[in-house]
């Protein structure tokens, strides 16, 4: 083994069709990862609101994508009275409790 290469590793040129190939494959992870933010644009939305405000723990991320699944029309968002915050883990799931992981501080929960 040649040292200073990896283990298995040839040296050689890329050819045109490889990258042709790798432009195509680059484009079509974009346009679906554009396709899925599309999908979820009120989720991405709240999200934003919401950080401007505060940091968000995965739980209540999730927490938003469940409460704005994919086609949520913005004005659903839009028309809330406090679309800047955290919809009650009770709210998403249709009952009266809150969220287990509540970005209340202390004092409020005294």
């Amino acid at each position: 083994m040649e040292s200073g290469k990896p283990f298995g590793h040839t040296w050689r040129t890329t050819s045109m069709e490889e990258k042709k190939r790798s432009e195509e494959l680059l484009q079509d992870m974009y346009e679906k990862t554009v396709s899925l933010l599309r999908q979820h644009h009120a989720a991405l939305l709240k999200t934003m609101k919401v950080l401007l405000n505060q940091e968000m723990t995965g739980a209540e991320i999730d927490l938003i994508l469940d409460s704005y699944p994919a086609e949520t029309p913005i004005a659903a968002l839009l028309d809330e009275e406090r679309p800047d915050s955290l919809p009650s883990y009770g709210e998403a799931r249709g009952q009266d409790v809150e969220h287990p992981f509540s970005t209340a501080s202390a004092g409020e929960m005294a």
